[in-house]
Parts: C-alpha cells; structure tokens; sequence
C-alpha cells in the first residue's frame, strides 16, 4: 500500500509541485494542533500521509489527521472531534496575529471569545462561517474577497465542515469530511 500510495500521489501532483516529499507514516505536528487551538484537543491523536513541497512557489505541508476522545469507564465511548485533511501553507503576506474561521455546522470548534467576531461583507460567508479575529484589521487585510470566494467554493466541494486559522505566517485549513484521504 505504502509504494502503492507514493506512485498514485507522485504521479497526481507530482508535475504540479516542486520538492514533493510523501512520508506515509507522519503528520503535522501535535503540539502545532494545539497552538492553532480550533478544534477540540481529544486525548488521542492519529496522523499520516504527510505531503510536503512548493506549489507556484509557496511551501505548504498536509496530512490527514483524526482526534478522538476516548474515555474509558463502565461504558466506553469514543467521540470524533476531528477526522481528515489538514494543510497548513506558508502564506505569501506577511502578518502577526490570528484569524480564525469556523464552519458554522462545525460542532467542535473552540469558541476562542478572547478574539473579537468581525462581519464580512459577503453575507453568504457570514451565513456559512464565524470569524474572530485577534485584529480586526488583520481581518480584513487577510480575508480578501477572493480568498472568501475560494473559501466558500471549497466549503462547497466538499462534504464537510471548513475550519481555518491564519497564525504565525501560516493558513491552516481543516478539512473535516470524516475522510482517509490516500487509502485505496
């Protein structure tokens, strides 16, 4: 499965990015899921299908991720917080401070009320996500009209909720379709 999944990955976007690296057994980093602090923390966390390179000259990495709480006792339950593909990219403006955008259907998403909620000017965003910023006029800056439009077209592709968080000179995306997304 492992070759399996280096030759369809390589060949899917292999022309398309510069300095690719697929690791099958690795992910994006705990403790930067923590820092990012959008979603529940859970007490298990499972990664894999690390891709790394440059697309157009921008560094990005991605992994699948799942975060579960599980808790052991008479009845032993697991809840899904979190299960599918996080990107995080080296975003090309530079910035210092966070913003945060949480699907409204999001369920687990960290309420993060020491951020201040700001109103775009597309109600069709207002309607599909809640955004918090801890400047709102880093808000604005980041959260160009066209960067709202390709957040909601890929709220629309995909059968899931859309999660992000500018921070640290990154945009993270959280994809939460419930999906492995290399697995044959």
């Amino acid at each position: 499965i492992e070759e399996y999944k280096a030759h369809i990955i390589k060949k899917a976007i292999g022309d398309k990015v510069s300095e690719i690296i697929y690791e099958p057994y690795c992910g994006l980093p705990q403790s930067v899921y923590c820092d990012v602090n959008i979603a529940s923390r859970g007490n298990t966390y499972h990664r894999e299908d690390l891709i790394t390179g440059k697309y157009n000259n921008v560094y990005f990495v991605q992994s699948d991720l799942k975060v579960q709480y599980e808790s052991n006792g008479e009845h032993d339950t697991t809840t899904t917080y979190f299960r599918g593909r996080w990107i995080a990219i080296d975003y090309p403006k530079k910035f210092n401070g966070t913003v945060v955008i949480i699907d409204n259907s999001f369920a687990y998403g960290v309420k993060r009320k020491e951020l201040e909620k700001i109103q775009l000017e597309n109600p069709y965003f207002n309607d599909m996500f809640t955004v918090r910023a801890s400047d709102i006029q880093l808000g604005y800056y980041l959260l160009t009209p066209q960067l709202v439009e390709k957040i909601m077209e890929l709220k629309q592709s995909t059968n899931g909720n859309i999660v992000a968080c500018f921070k640290n000179g990154y945009l993270h995306i959280f994809i939460n379709d419930k999906k492995d997304s290399f697995e044959p």
